[in-house]
């Protein structure tokens, strides 16, 4: 399984990877809590960035896990 570094103390830990997405839990981030990548995702589609209050947004692939979610992640950090 995958493990990217975001920041010093937020990870993301790939926890399946089985039907057409990758999905991935968020450790250390207060408010997100899990991230998911189409398989055959191409830079400028959108992945999706599961909320802990229930909400869910999109956000750009930028060709790799670190380069995508490190601006959402890092942003939304409370």
């Amino acid at each position: 399984m995958k493990t990217a570094q975001i920041t010093s103390t937020i990870r993301l830990q790939q926890v399946e990877s089985e039907r057409a997405l990758e999905d991935y839990d968020v450790i250390g981030h207060d408010s997100i809590h899990r991230v998911t990548v189409p398989h055959n995702i191409q830079v400028g589609d959108n992945c999706n960035v599961y909320h802990r209050a229930g909400s869910k947004n999109g956000t750009p692939w930028k060709g790799s896990l670190e380069r995508t979610f490190t601006p959402t992640l890092t942003l939304t950090q409370q």
